[in-house]
């Protein structure tokens, strides 16, 4: 599952992968990416949307998520 999130996060664009990164990855708020990239807070916002919507929407489009036995959120490719 992890494989496949990280394939979809280096495939967004630059400016979206900009933000997502600084956001998810090292847990900024996004005053402070505005800030770092002197962007306004509602380009952060804007950019920070469509980036998830871009990942979830690949994920749906080509993986399969289940729950296992466990309950535990796994994920694999969908059958081509």
């Amino acid at each position: 599952m992890v494989a496949c999130y990280f394939e979809y996060v280096q495939r967004l664009p630059p400016t979206y992968h900009e933000v997502y990164v600084l956001s998810e990855f090292e847990h900024l708020p996004n005053d402070d990416i505005a800030r770092r990239l002197s962007l306004s807070l509602g380009t952060v916002k804007i950019r920070l949307h469509r980036a998830r919507a871009q990942i979830n929407a690949e994920l749906r489009r080509n993986c399969r998520c289940y729950h296992n036995e466990r309950g535990e959120l796994m994920a694999e490719p969908k059958k081509r």
